[in-house]
């Protein structure tokens, strides 16, 4: 889990593929929590943010543009 304040703010998932065949194959995910509805925000029972809340105001792409740089 990304964790700000306690709260998640997002999470990290890796997967493998084929672990039987020898080589393995790893996908690895990650996913940000940027602009969440009042109404998932209230169904998740964990304490949970999004980076609006916690303050950035800015565009989806250009985050993503920052995190692949």
């Amino acid at each position: 889990d990304l964790l700000y304040r306690h709260c998640k703010l997002g999470g990290i998932l890796v997967q493998t593929l084929n672990p039987a065949a020898g080589a393995v194959d790893v996908i690895i995910g990650v996913g940000i929590n940027v602009h969440l509805d009042e109404a998932v925000r209230d169904a998740v029972s964990a304490p949970v943010i999004d980076l609006a809340a916690a303050g950035w105001a800015g565009e989806r792409n250009t985050l993503l543009a920052a995190i692949l740089q």
